[in-house]
């Protein structure tokens, strides 16, 4: 119960009373020293939590963002694609024929696919001071258990940040179906995806060639010996 304190005598009253029960004066409520310590020492002890949960918040937001951005721009961990002799042979044999007014259904590895998309990528930068020196390049995976192709794109951005941009395709009977992407270890939400495709088809569909090399892509199924069998459409017959 709070106490009044006499300013006259003195006097400590029980809260209620308006007058003095030893000298008949007024009576203004005021705090007891007693009250006054608590209430200090809960205002310190709610400062040291504000305080204690503001650098924990900190320490949580920075290990967050440090750990967001090691995902983001982390391009280790990855084994790479080194296509062998035969695959190479492949991969220049198909591109002799690639630009032919027909149909195709070309039968292709990851080592050829890789090799043929990096040529094509190297002829359509050529003039491109800036991304020869970021050593762009591309690597062709597939994971036939899953029925799934990506297309994994290796840059740099901003001058000095290593990138590696992942777009996973679901293959079938159907044409390819765009099932997820990847920004180094981190599968970026469905809301991101429209700009990440811009983004990734800006530096990798420069020329008017791998453009139209990507719209005849009819349909990819995964064949035997861990290959795969794709077919491009007449490009005659494309709108």
């Amino acid at each position: 119960m709070a106490e009044l304190i006499c300013e006259k005598c003195g006097e400590i009253n029980h809260n209620g009373t308006t007058f003095c029960r030893k000298c008949g004066g007024k009576l203004y409520f005021k705090e007891t020293k007693r009250v006054t310590k608590l209430h200090k020492a809960g205002k310190r002890i709610l400062r040291k939590i504000f305080m204690i949960s503001t650098v924990l918040l900190l320490i949580t937001g920075i290990a967050a963002v440090s750990i967001i951005t090691y995902l983001i721009f982390s391009t280790s961990g990855f084994a790479e694609i080194k296509p062998e002799g035969n695959e190479i042979v492949t991969a220049q044999e198909v591109n002799e024929y690639i630009h032919s007014e027909s149909r195709l259904s070309l039968l292709m590895t990851e080592g050829s696919l890789s090799f043929l998309c990096n040529q094509m990528l190297k002829k359509s930068i050529a003039d491109d001071k800036e991304a020869l020196a970021a050593n762009r390049r591309i690597e062709v995976r597939s994971d036939q258990k899953k029925q799934l192709v990506s297309v994994v794109l290796y840059d740099i951005v901003q001058k000095e940040l290593h990138i590696r941009c992942e777009i996973g395709w679901k293959i079938g009977p159907e044409k390819p179906e765009l099932k997820y992407i990847r920004l180094g270890k981190l599968f970026l939400p469905g809301l991101l995806h429209s700009p990440m495709l811009s983004f990734f088809e800006s530096r990798v569909l420069v020329s008017p060639e791998n453009k139209l090399l990507v719209r005849r892509i009819e349909k990819i199924v995964p064949a035997a010996n861990d290959t795969l069998r794709i077919y491009l459409n007449d490009p005659r017959k494309l709108d």
